[in-house]
């Protein structure tokens, strides 16, 4: 683990924390002189927004400083944690209080800024009369330990999410906070200490009994990892079978079966998600939801492959084949830390000899509302030239462009003039050239 910064070292912090990124640390100081300069910039709060500026690492002058636009939502986006907004509005409080008095307008200002940040006025005003004055700000600024860690999934939204201060200690009983929705694990390295749930925790060392037991610790500021995992159910994700899956049909012997649907999971064991999602880098959002679909339909392919009571019946009611399969993917899918929240099957296709004509309960509804549009009874068939689908066979209108099942592109382009045609064609129906097979 990284060692705490040494607070002597003052000009050496931005090289040995992450958390001053030129970004950071400009926006940070522009919150600093938007408080000093609400009723006159006077020499003391010059010199402490002075002094931050050089204590991590940045070389603006306060006219330059001072030029750069200040947008509280963007400095709230910028200052991407809640302890980092937190510490911008602790800091101002120090530096109004250095002079030994604080005006009415760095109040109303305060109370506004830690509004615009989401951190509440209380924080911006309680006690703020009692601060010390001539405190040496720089030395309290590079001693910053974290008090406070929540995860504020509005700004920086995701699957998981890394607290971004790793250089600076964790104080002891800092606030742990933990939303619903949400679980947080502790972690040395590679090493999964402790998992809390949602709720407000106390950073010691009975609250963090196996982080304790990993460091020796017995109190006092420590370091560790602290992952935040969305533990909701994910947003509806399409799933299918790469390449058909066999399977026992009796009657029939072994028959390739392609399926395609969506599906939503929740992360149920996070200690395991962590240990096999983001152990050594934390992935964003696309790469956790390449990485389920992954599992989904690696597990959903072995599941059906090994089940022994299919028949026609059951693969023409995608509805009750779906409930089958949810049923039987449940202890496959526990072994990756998921719980299948939803499972739906949209289409299934298999040797034309069969007969299968599989339906939901959603594709009736939709036929049904079709019928309704265009004027006719249920008993009424839908006119519509039909072609299947490329990849996955589903019935599509000839004029499709790409397949509501599978996503697949539907029509291609003439080799000569670039005209648009089914798949099938031979010809152009444009300009009469021969198309590739």
């Amino acid at each position: 683990m990284p060692p705490a910064a040494p607070g002597g070292k003052h000009a050496a912090m931005s090289a040995a924390s992450p958390t001053w990124t030129e970004h950071r640390a400009l926006a940070f100081a522009r919150g600093l002189l938007h408080v000093a300069q609400c009723d006159g910039l006077d020499a003391v709060e010059a010199r402490a927004v002075e002094g931050f500026l050089r204590l991590v690492g940045q070389a603006e002058t306060l006219d330059e400083l001072a030029a750069l636009p200040f947008d509280p939502s963007e400095l709230k986006a910028t200052l991407d944690s809640v302890w980092l907004r937190r510490t911008l509005i602790q800091a101002c409080r120090r530096m109004v209080a250095l002079d030994g008095r604080v005006s009415p307008a760095e109040r109303d200002t305060l109370r506004g800024l830690a509004s615009a940040l989401g951190v509440g006025e209380r924080l911006a005003l309680a006690g703020l009369e009692e601060l010390p004055a001539g405190e040496d700000f720089g030395r309290w600024i590079a001693g910053l330990a974290v008090d406070h860690v929540a995860w504020d999934d509005e700004v920086q939204a995701g699957y998981f999410w890394l607290f971004p201060h790793p250089t600076h200690p964790i104080a002891e009983g800092a606030t742990l906070v933990v939303e619903r929705g949400q679980a947080l694990v502790v972690r040395h390295g590679e090493i999964v200490c402790d998992v809390l749930g949602p709720g407000d925790h106390t950073a010691t060392p009975s609250h963090l009994p196996g982080l304790a037991r990993t460091l020796g610790w017995t109190g006092g500021e420590f370091f560790a990892d602290l992952l935040f995992i969305r533990t909701g159910p994910s947003p509806r994700l399409r799933w299918g079978t790469s390449t058909p899956v066999p399977v026992r049909l009796p009657g029939h012997g072994v028959v390739d079966l392609s399926i395609f649907g969506r599906f939503s999971v929740r992360f149920h064991d996070v200690g395991l998600v962590a240990d096999r999602m983001a152990r050594r880098t934390v992935p964003d959002s696309g790469e956790v939801e390449q990485r389920l679909r992954t599992i989904m339909t690696g597990r959903f392919a072995t599941v059906l492959a090994a089940q022994s009571d299919l028949t026609i019946e059951l693969l023409n009611d995608l509805d009750a084949l779906a409930t089958h399969m949810r049923e039987a993917l449940d202890a496959p899918l526990s072994q990756s830390g998921l719980f299948l929240a939803r499972l739906e099957i949209e289409n299934l296709t298999g040797p034309s000899h069969l007969g299968l004509k599989p339906t939901s309960k959603r594709t009736q509804n939709l036929t049904q509302a079709a019928r309704v549009l265009m004027g006719q009874t249920s008993e009424q068939p839908v006119k519509a030239d039909l072609v299947p689908c490329i990849r996955c066979g589903i019935s599509l209108p000839t004029s499709a462009r790409f397949c509501t099942s599978c996503g697949t592109p539907q029509r291609k382009r003439c080799v000569s003039c670039g005209g648009a045609l089914p798949p099938a064609a031979r010809f152009c129906s444009q300009c009469g050239t021969g198309q590739p097979a």
